[in-house]
């Protein structure tokens, strides 16, 4: 649609309208119409919805209102909350109102190498503030890690948010999927291999790559005593030393000391 625009406007056309009822469409539209206006458009519109409520939506001055660096993180907004390409994370409005502008900027904006590691760390960022707007963690590991010891009611581990792993994944194909979409209009920029970005090719056809690390047949799991002073502990009879997930080190505020021979007694988590 944005390159049938492009070419009404080479063609003299001044307004454009869209029928459509397609987020994608609306979010393409804020993000270029900056540049059709640019190339001679006067008012760009968007009809939506049927029979009696059927309404003409002013891309032009929804842009004024929203801010022209709000619109130029919509894309990155759309496909990291939920998108054709890309699982549902979170709805539209919780990702407007978790600052994008501060996490999204350089989003998708270049295939430059060097400058896609920061941008998917403010990504995952941004992922964090998705989930638990406010907190001061930095990655999906260490939120997980939080929510787990400081939650009132309690997380299971099915419960808790994806791993930084799994996440990555998620935001690989968002990169994509804004990256196709904010470039739509340039042919100098190159095209993208899906398989760098959240893709692999399973009997000729494009899956999503899962990057699920499993868990090996023998790992111990947590255990939920208080001290580890019971012989029956996980802990003690597989002789490791109790992990971080274990009820002793999320307690340890409390005055409580672990009491597992197979691990220091001082070295205890501070999250």
């Amino acid at each position: 649609m944005m390159i049938h625009a492009q070419h009404a406007v080479a063609q003299g056309f001044r307004k454009l309208l869209f029928v459509t009822a397609d987020t994608d469409v609306l979010v393409l539209c804020l993000f270029h119409c900056k540049h059709l206006m640019a190339l001679g458009v006067c008012e760009i519109w968007m009809r939506t919805g049927v029979g009696d409520s059927t309404r003409n939506i002013p891309i032009h001055l929804l842009l004024e209102t929203l801010g022209p660096q709000l619109c130029s993180v919509l894309p990155a907004v759309h496909a990291i909350t939920g998108a054709d390409y890309t699982s549902k994370f979170s709805n539209k409005k919780a990702g407007l109102n978790c600052n994008p502008i501060e996490y999204l900027t350089s989003f998708a904006t270049s295939p430059d190498d060097c400058a896609m590691p920061n941008s998917m760390n403010k990504a995952e960022e941004y992922l964090v503030q998705l989930w638990k707007r406010g907190s001061s963690c930095k990655t999906m590991d260490h939120l997980r890690l939080w929510l787990y010891h400081h939650s009132k009611t309690g997380f299971a581990l099915s419960e808790l948010p994806p791993t930084s792993r799994c996440a990555k994944g998620h935001l690989l194909r968002a990169y994509y999927h804004t990256y196709m979409q904010i470039h739509c209009l340039d042919k100098s920029v190159p095209d993208l291999d899906k398989q760098l970005f959240g893709f692999e090719v399973v009997d000729n056809m494009l899956m999503l790559t899962k990057l699920i690390k499993q868990f090996p047949s023998n790992l111990i799991r947590e255990c939920h005593c208080a001290k580890c002073a019971r012989s029956s502990c996980t802990c003690r009879m597989a002789e490791l030393e109790c992990c971080i997930y274990c009820k002793c080190q999320s307690d340890i505020s409390c005055g409580r000391q672990c009491a597992n021979p197979f691990g220091s007694s001082t070295t205890k988590s501070k999250f």
